[in-house]
């Protein structure tokens, strides 16, 4: 399978994950330690999702 190809579907599903957890951090009833748990896995997420996007667009991938 083509690298760029996989990068990208790992960055769309990185952004589905993103969008999940952030959903989920503004509608959860349980707690504000939940939330603290949801809103950081979601900018983990967003992270990740950032450096593959920087790899694929300033990197030779073949």
């Amino acid at each position: 399978m083509n690298v760029a190809l996989a990068m990208i579907a790992s960055v769309l599903l990185q952004a589905v994950m993103t969008v999940t957890f952030f959903h989920e951090a503004l509608t959860t009833k349980q707690g504000n330690y939940c939330q603290i748990k949801c809103t950081a896995a979601g900018l983990l997420y967003l992270g990740f999702a950032s450096l593959l996007v920087w790899l694929l667009f300033t990197r030779q991938i073949p």
